[in-house]
């Protein structure tokens, strides 16, 4: 595959060796503005914590990048750019926490030349979780990747939905001269179609071991780690269509617990260098793993606000709680089945896959017991009544 061989060829190290690799210090970025990691920050959608190097996205849109140039000392890339909208160029962790909806969009350049443009770009390790979201989508621009990380890449909670990069792979984990592996515990990423039908980019790509333990991936195309394993121990990787003999996963050696965990699937030799692949038995939908029994509920506020965008059912797919939403001038109904209509919820309902409930709003009542219409009426007969009482009371003194 052209497009990955020509990206391997570029990510063989950003140095010589590992201790050149450590002295790294490119700065931290968010949207074009550089993080003061002295002290806590904030900005426009995101929060910093200094203590534990961590960004909080709460609920922004992002869609500037940030460049910096590498010299690989390569002879067909020389030097090299690479951008981000979220870019941290330090060898150390970065620790990402979704709050609320999160989205990087509309970035990357109108052509390719320098194959460098990144959703998010972390020189060393990135950790992601929260009960937020995030979706990285370029739209028509042309994008490297959505998610780049020179070290290991750890999901454990999220949902975080990358919409097709147009040239090359949803997230590529790499051996920048740093141990690189992709590791997920919890949450869910869905990899949707890359938006160039002519391109060979992955779908999901790691330089180092592959290994889930819980959670979701949802993918349109191929997870490849080349010359590493594949190990699953708990969650599911799946596609809802594939042709009979394509590719779902492609690794050096596979342990997912037997046979049982597959659905239209085998395993095959892939014919380079000691690899093997799963690939579709037949037409139809493919997966590898267990469906995990706990559902993830998104949480639409439906023109309000929640402090959470999606909650997690119990293994027995009820949820012991559901939070509340606010919404300016409207009192909060409950949630329920649909966005209009629909049957209001409680926590007894038990869920069989993913869903969305919606925040269903009414107009406060005008207040003072609910008033009375017809107090007009009645202030105007009272004032009637005085003024009969005064006529004849005036006719009387009159008559005397």
């Amino acid at each position: 595959m052209i497009a990955v061989a020509m990206l391997t060829v570029c990510l063989v190290s950003l140095n010589a060796d590992d201790t050149e690799a450590a002295d790294i210090d490119l700065g931290f970025w968010v949207n074009d503005v550089k993080v003061n990691m002295d002290a806590d920050a904030s900005g426009e959608g995101w929060t910093y914590t200094k203590a534990t190097n961590t960004l909080t996205l709460i609920g922004g849109t992002f869609s500037t990048e940030h460049k910096d140039t590498y010299n690989f000392g390569d002879p067909y890339f020389g030097a090299y750019q690479r951008s981000g909208v979220i870019y941290y160029g330090f060898t150390d962790t970065l620790k990402i926490v979704l709050k609320g909806d999160n989205k990087i969009s509309g970035f990357g350049p109108d052509n390719m030349p320098e194959l460098t443009s990144n959703g998010i770009f972390v020189v060393g390790n990135l950790e992601i979780s929260g009960d937020g979201s995030l979706t990285i989508d370029s739209g028509t621009k042309q994008v490297t990747n959505g998610i780049l990380v020179g070290g290991t890449l750890a999901i454990n909670g999220g949902i975080i939905t990358i919409d097709g990069s147009y040239y090359s792979d949803e997230i590529w984990v790499s051996d920048e001269g740093l141990p690189s592996s992709f590791t997920m515990t919890d949450g869910r990423i869905s990899l949707l179609k890359n938006k160039d039908p002519g391109s060979t980019g992955l779908l999901l790509y790691s330089d180092g071991p592959f290994t889930m333990s819980g959670g979701k991936i949802e993918t349109a195309g191929i997870i490849r780690g080349f010359d590493d394993s594949f190990t699953l121990t708990g969650g599911i990787i799946k596609n809802s269509s594939l042709k009979a003999d394509d590719m779902l996963l492609e690794f050096r050696s596979f342990d997912y617990g037997g046979e049982s965990a597959l659905v239209n699937l085998k395993k095959v030799d892939s014919g380079m260098a000691g690899n093997y692949k799963l690939v579709a038995k037949a037409d139809g939908a493919v997966s590898v793993g267990t469906e995990p029994a706990k559902k993830y509920i998104i949480l639409n506020a439906n023109e309000g606000s929640c402090d959470k965008y999606y909650v997690e059912t119990g293994t027995d797919g009820k949820l012991a709680s559901l939070p509340d939403a606010t919404r300016e001038g409207y009192d909060f109904d409950g949630w329920f089945t649909a966005a209009d209509g629909g049957d209001k919820i409680d926590v007894s309902k038990v869920y069989t896959d993913d869903t969305t409930i919606y925040a269903h709003w009414s107009k406060p009542s005008s207040g003072g017991g609910g008033g009375n219409d017809n107090l007009p009426l009645i202030i105007g007969g009272i004032v009637a009544g005085i003024i009969v009482i005064g006529a004849i009371a005036f006719f009387v003194i009159r008559k005397h």
